[in-house]
Parts: C-alpha cells; sequence; structure tokens
C-alpha cells in the first residue's frame, strides 16, 4: 500500500529505510523499536495530508471497493490519490453470502457511506470481482438472486460505471477488506454531519437568498430546524398537533441544515409553504410531462404532498394541455344491423390517379358499387345513384360523410324519393366505417388492377363472389339468393338458387350479431369510458393538431355529441372524441356564449311557421325562404323581426366574400346536416335506423359585427 501511495509521500526513501534494511541480503530479522517507530510514521503519513487530499468537486469520483471473507473495504480516490478509507466486518449471516454477493454488498456499503460525496455525478467504480459487471450490465427483472435484486434496487438513485481493475493494482481497497475496522454495522445506521458545501441549491429560477428569507418568516419550517438543531423529543406526544411537524418527524433521521441555514430533506431542500407555487412553476418550466416533472422535483426540493401538488399543477397548464396529442379511444357503440338487402346503403369519394369514384356498399351483403365520377358535383353523385336505385331499388336510408353530400339539391332528392340521408359527425369518419373499409378495398382494386393491366370491374366481380369468412356467405348469395357466375370455372350447379334461403337470412342475421359482440369485445380491450359533460362546462375542443378552449352549450339528440361555443366566437357540434375535460379555470371573457342560442330559443317557440333556412353547396348564396303556411302563429313583431333578419343576411354575405372559404367549410362540418354519432366496428359498423327530425339555423356574426344566418338542417 505504502508504495502504491509513494508519489503522494514526501521523503519516503528515508522514512523507510530502517524498514529496508531488514530486506537486504544476510541480514537477519530482527524488528526493533527504530522499525515500530518507521512504520507508524507511515500510517500517519498516509492517513493525513498531503496524501489524504481535501475533497474536490469539480474532478472525477473514483471509488474502489473489495470484499473479503471477513470484511468490507473501500477507498474514494479523485486522481488516484485517497480522500477516504472505510472499511468494517462482515455479519454472521453476510459471511454466508456467496462472493459476488459479498461484492455487491462491498459495492453498496461504500456508496452509501461516500453519499454526501458521489450524490447526484458520476461514479466510476472500480472492483476485480469481473462477474459482477455482468451483473449490472443486465436488467433487474432477469436477475435471479432477490437479494442481488435489492442491492441493485437500492443503488439505483446513483450514476455508477462498474468496471473491472486487476486484483493485483486494487491495494487499498483489498488491504481495508482484510484489515477490518470491528464493526458490523448490522442496523446500518449512518451517522450524519453537517459537511462544508455539501448541500447546494439547485432550483431552477429559485434562488437560494429568497428560500433563506421566506424559510426564516415560516414559522412551521422554523420550528423544524429548531428541532433539527437542538433535538427531537423521544416521544412523538410532546410535539405540537401540527399535521407538517409530525410529518417531519418520522423522517427526523434525514434531515440536515446547510451552513446557510436552509433545511434539506436528503439533498432535497425543503420548500416553504409561500414559496410552493414558484417551485412549482420553476419545475415546470420546461412543460415537461408529470413523470419527468416528479424526477426534477425528486432530485431538487421537498414539501408534503409533493407529488400531488405537481401532478394537479401539471393538468392545469393550459400550454400543456392545448398541445397533448389524441384522447384515449371510448367503447365501441355498435349500431342494429340491417334486415334486408339495400334496407341501408353507405357512400363515400374516393381519388384515384386524379380520378374521382363513387363508392357504394350495402350494409347488409356488403355489395359494393364502384361509379367513375365526371366530377363531385351533386348532380353528377345524384345521376350515379339513380343508376344505382334502377338495379338495386330505393333504399330507406343513406349514410355519408358531410362534404359534398350536405347540398341543398340532395336535401330536394331525399324528399323526391322518401330517402333518410344521415351524415357522420364532423371530422369523425369513424361514424361510418363500411364506407371507410370499402374505400379501402376499391382503392387496393384499383391498384392491383393497374398493375395487371386488367380491368377493375373483373376484379370487383371476384370479390363479391368471393365469401367473407364472419358470414359465410359471399355478397352476391346474400344479396341474390345465389352464387354469381365468374372466369373461374364452376360447376353449374353451383349457380343454382340457395335453397332454405329464409333459414339463411335466419342464420346470417345471427352471426352478424354475433361478429358485432366479437368486434366489440377485442375493440374496447383499450378503450376507456368517458365521463359526461354538462351544460356550462368549461373543456378543450380539438382544432387541427391542437386543443381551443370551448364551453359546452348542451347535448344533441344522439349519445357523445354536444353543442360547443369555442373561443374563437364559433358554434360547433363535435364527438366527445373531440372534447376533453380540463381542471383549468377559463376567464368570463375567453369564451363568451353566443347570440345563437337566443335566436334558436326563438325558432324552437315558432317553429310551427315552418322556418327554412337553406344554403346552396355550390355557392356561398344564402336564402331565407319565409314558409308561412301557418302564419297566424307569428304575431306581427315576429314577422318583423324574420324580415330584419332577412335584410341582414343579405347584406352580411356581400361584406364577408373574404370568409367564404371558411365558412363553407364550417358550413359542411356543422350545417345542413343529421348526422349519426352511433359508432360502429372498423370491419362491419353496419347498420343504423334513426330518424331525421327538424333543427334550427342559427346566426354568426361577420368582422363587421352583422349577423349572418347560417342555414337550418332539412328534414327528408
Amino acid at each position: 500500500m505504502f508504495n502504491f501511495l509513494r508519489d503522494f509521500i514526501p521523503c519516503m526513501a528515508e522514512v523507510t529505510a530502517p524498514l529496508r534494511t531488514l530486506l537486504k541480503k544476510g541480514i537477519e530479522w530482527h524488528w526493533t523499536e527504530v522499525q515500530q517507530q518507521a512504520f507508524d510514521k507511515l500510517k500517519d503519513i498516509v492517513s493525513t495530508t498531503p496524501v489524504l487530499k481535501h475533497f474536490d468537486p469539480k474532478q472525477d469520483i473514483t471509488i474502489q471497493c473489495d470484499a473479503s471473507q471477513n470484511g468490507l473495504g473501500a477507498c474514494l480516490l479523485q486522481n488516484k490519490q485517497p480522500v477516504a478509507y472505510i472499511s468494517r466486518s462482515l455479519t454472521e449471516t453476510e459471511k454466508a453470502y456467496p462472493q459476488i454477493e459479498k461484492e455487491c454488498l462491498s459495492l453498496l456499503f461504500s456508496i452509501r457511506r461516500f453519499h454526501n460525496y458521489v450524490w447526484g455525478r458520476k461514479i466510476k467504480i472500480e472492483t476485480d470481482h469481473l462477474p459482477l459487471i455482468s451483473i449490472f450490465r443486465k436488467n433487474i427483472n432477469t436477475l435471479i438472486s432477490n437479494r442481488l435484486v435489492k442491492m441493485r434496487l437500492a443503488m439505483l438513485q446513483y450514476d455508477l460505471d462498474v468496471t473491472y481493475l486487476p486484483g493485483r493494482q486494487m491495494v487499498i481497497a483489498d488491504l481495508l477488506s482484510r484489515n477490518y475496522l470491528e464493526e458490523t454495522y448490522e442496523n446500518e445506521i449512518e451517522i450524519k454531519g453537517f459537511v462544508h458545501d455539501l448541500a447546494t441549491v439547485n432550483l431552477l429560477s429559485l434562488d437560494q437568498d429568497t428560500i433563506l428569507k421566506v424559510t426564516k418568516s415560516d414559522k412551521i419550517i422554523s420550528d423544524i430546524i429548531h428541532y433539527v438543531k437542538q433535538g427531537w423529543p423521544d416521544n412523538k406526544s410532546s410535539l405540537p398537533k401540527n399535521e407538517v411537524i409530525r410529518h417531519f418527524y418520522k423522517i427526523r433521521n434525514n434531515l440536515c441544515i446547510n451552513e446557510n441555514g436552509l433545511l434539506f430533506y436528503n439533498a432535497r431542500v425543503v420548500i416553504p409553504e409561500a414559496l410552493k407555487p414558484s417551485a412549482l412553476k420553476s419545475l415546470h418550466s420546461g412543460h415537461m410531462g408529470i413523470q419527468k416533472t416528479l424526477l426534477r422535483a425528486q432530485e431538487t426540493m421537498y414539501w408534503i404532498n409533493i407529488n400531488n401538488d405537481v401532478e394537479s399543477f401539471i393538468k392545469k397548464c393550459y400550454t400543456c394541455e392545448t398541445h397533448k396529442g389524441l384522447k384515449h379511444r371510448e367503447p365501441l357503440m355498435p349500431i342494429e344491423t340491417s334486415t334486408f338487402p339495400f334496407e341501408r346503403v353507405c357512400l363515400d369519394i374516393m381519388t384515384h390517379k386524379s380520378k374521382d369514384y363513387l363508392v357504394v356498399v350495402d350494409s347488409y351483403s356488403k355489395w359494393i358499387e364502384l361509379y367513375h365520377l365526371k366530377s363531385k358535383k351533386c348532380s353528377e353523385i345524384i345521376n350515379k345513384l339513380k343508376t344505382l336505385f334502377s338495379i338495386f331499388g330505393i333504399p330507406i336510408c343513406i349514410m355519408s360523410d358531410n362534404s359534398p353530400f350536405n347540398s341543398n339539391e340532395i336535401k330536394i332528392f331525399c324528399k323526391q324519393y322518401n330517402i333518410k340521408w344521415l351524415f357522420s359527425s364532423p371530422l369523425y369518419p369513424n361514424s361510418n366505417g363500411l364506407s371507410e373499409r370499402a374505400v379501402q378495398i376499391c382503392k387496393n382494386i384499383l391498384k392491383k388492377s393497374d398493375t395487371s393491366q386488367t380491368d377493375y370491374r373483373d376484379l370487383l366481380t371476384e370479390y363479391r363472389a368471393t365469401k367473407i369468412p364472419a358470414l359465410g356467405f359471399s355478397p352476391s348469395e346474400i344479396l341474390m339468393g345465389r352464387l354469381i357466375r365468374t372466369k373461374i370455372c364452376i360447376n353449374n350447379e353451383k349457380l343454382n338458387p340457395i335453397k332454405n334461403l329464409e333459414n339463411v337470412h335466419k342464420n346470417l342475421k345471427s352471426k352478424m350479431k354475433e361478429a358485432q359482440i366479437n368486434n366489440k369485445y377485442y375493440y374496447d380491450r383499450k378503450t376507456r369510458e368517458e365521463k359526461p359533460f354538462y351544460s356550462g362546462e368549461n373543456v378543450l375542443v380539438r382544432e387541427g393538431n391542437r386543443w381551443i378552449k370551448g364551453k359546452i352549450i348542451k347535448s344533441t339528440e344522439y349519445p357523445r355529441s354536444y353543442w360547443v361555443n369555442t373561443e374563437r366566437g364559433s358554434k360547433v357540434r363535435r364527438n366527445t372524441f373531440h372534447l376533453k375535460h380540463t381542471p383549468i379555470t377559463f376567464q368570463e371573457n375567453e369564451v363568451q356564449d353566443n347570440f345563437e342560442d337566443n335566436f334558436d330559443d326563438f325558432l324552437e317557440i315558432n317553429s310551427s311557421a315552418g322556418l327554412i333556412m337553406t344554403m346552396s353547396n355550390n355557392s356561398n348564396n344564402l336564402n331565407l325562404e319565409n314558409v308561412l303556411e301557418t302564419s297566424s302563429s307569428l304575431n306581427d313583431s315576429d314577422e318583423s323581426f324574420i324580415r330584419t333578419l332577412n335584410e341582414a343576411m343579405v347584406e352580411s354575405v356581400h361584406e364577408s366574400e373574404d370568409e367564404n372559404t371558411s365558412r363553407e367549410r364550417d358550413n359542411n362540418l356543422d350545417n345542413n346536416v343529421h348526422e349519426s354519432e352511433e359508432e360502429n366496428s372498423s370491419s362491419e359498423r353496419d347498420s343504423l335506423d334513426r330518424s331525421v327530425h327538424d333543427d334550427h339555423s342559427y346566426i354568426k356574426r361577420s368582422k363587421s359585427g352583422r349577423p349572418i344566418i347560417r342555414p337550418a338542417r332539412f328534414k327528408c
């Protein structure tokens, strides 16, 4: 050991001369008082300055640790010069440990004793036990020994770099482990002292002077500091009946005071009550999540219920809430299956290689029709639908997205054919999942037909003749009661009509119901039920890729659907997927109730007047039609009010031409629609039977402040 430290021992040759004399050849070994004095002097030298150096917080830390059969030893080094030595004997139980567990115990013993030096810093650990290296490279849950797992868990709070050093170079630690102090530390009682410059404050924007000033003015913290300095009473009942003081009594062995008078819990400064808001703001200055902010707090500061306070503070952070991603999924709400073919069809428009196609799928048989569109005009869509009706008959109900189907032409078309046209929620196409799935099938058919240079209609025919695994029949068999003939050569007998077709349809309906149950079971495994919203509740509304402030007006007649006022002054209808509860308190002027509510009330009172407001989908020309079949129900003031609104509407259209694009989008999403909020599975989602009711228009103000009448929904 002395030779290992010879670079730090002045005049070592002179001091060790009496000892080296005994090593000369031909000299008889005789230990005298001269040799003993030299040996004692060497021991004094290696345990004092300059051999034992002062700790320098700017230099790297190395710990050498070792375990013998009966003891543990370790040395704290900086630039290979010792800073501190420690050792202890093993208990009778510890002596029975395997050697690898003894070596790991020596590591744990060393970093616990050197905690004040190594906390919060990267530590290089040197050991001569090579198997110990692999223990620190493995995941904790892969370790077989429970004792090793416990020791690893106890060391997770330290940043350790465990390296191997051959035993012949582990001079000091090896010596200490073999010449240990007769102490066992069975209870692991550590004596804590006041160490100069070890407890420092690193609290982002909070400075030490501010914390010290507020700490001195805080009576409870001052009392705790007094107990730490003067000693805690032996009996808890002697303490004041204060929950804070009694809480710190439980952790009194981990409390200390730095030279400036700040109270610390381990390495975390205790924050007074008055500084909690500032401390929370400082902790969350980087707008990290709850877990990361808690980890930051556990390194720097402490107070009672700090975890709950941090979590509550982050949940109320408007910046974090508005930039979060989409919500969790809610449980599936299947709709009733259709009872016969083409009772309900689902529509959607898709684009492939700059060409538009109308996709039509029957919710009962899953039969798909694909029509090429010359344009997306409603007249072109209606023309294709008439062709469809001439072949399969007129359906009772049609489901689709909003644009471009929510137009005045479609409304008139529905009235002519007595069809209920249901629209999915704005920005939520999942409500019409069957058509979305049909679009995927058609896109794959078109891509494969391009690659194979075949007619896509031939591929579509093969799809119609292919059995659906969940149902056991092909779309053609369900729709026509027989298998259609394709290019594949089959026995003509299989083209005959299906026998007992009525029983087949009964069996088919039960399979559809079973498929819905299975879909809901698998879908709901990773979902969570949303707590209902209530009128007047402050919420966050999804707009684009962020959340904005809003307020619930009222629920609609459909589940998971609400009318909402946004901070932009618009009234929108949104699914709960685009709404979020928030503990954030809005100012009264942040989300104002719109004048629209008053106008809705007026229309509800006078709904028998037949007031209908419509908007053409192909233009932004608004028309107010006063259909007063029962005009006797309106008094003079009401009729005057309607005329005034009509004039204001016409004038406002000219003034708001610069808003046409955005208003058309809003109208497509929020108006002229009678929407279905029923969600169905991604594979089936194949039934809906709801009536369409009248809804009323409402007023939106232009930039100039004039009212703009937004169109009402239609009844078909």
